[in-house]
């Protein structure tokens, strides 16, 4: 009988401390691999797919700034056991090359 995974989000403001707890928990919970990271700065859409505010900024701050299909179907294939890679986002960086971020589930 297989046990069942949850998914557990962290969110809060810019500068609230979401980074430095997830980073508390990975620490203490990696070592039994009863926690996999997922960072929702890989679903960033790349930077002519953003949205513009009416002075024509790009707003990263909209839910429509993420690739959000791509982001469901990865936590299904997560929560299934199923090991997912995603490009790590290079902030539209245009001379970094993206890493390729492997996320495995947790046990």
């Amino acid at each position: 009988m297989s046990v069942p995974r949850h998914i557990v989000g962290i969110c809060g403001g810019s500068g609230s401390g979401k980074t430095t707890l997830v980073k508390l928990l990975y620490e203490k919970l990696s070592a039994t691999n009863s926690i996999s990271l997922l960072s929702l700065d890989n679903y960033y859409k790349e930077i002519h797919l953003q949205e513009k505010d009416v002075i024509g900024n790009v707003n990263f701050d909209l839910p429509t700034a993420l690739h959000e299909e791509h982001l469901i179907q990865d936590l299904r294939l997560l929560k299934q056991g199923i090991i997912v890679e995603r490009e790590e986002y290079t902030f539209n960086v245009d001379v970094e090359t993206p890493t390729l971020v492997q996320i495995k589930p947790a046990d």
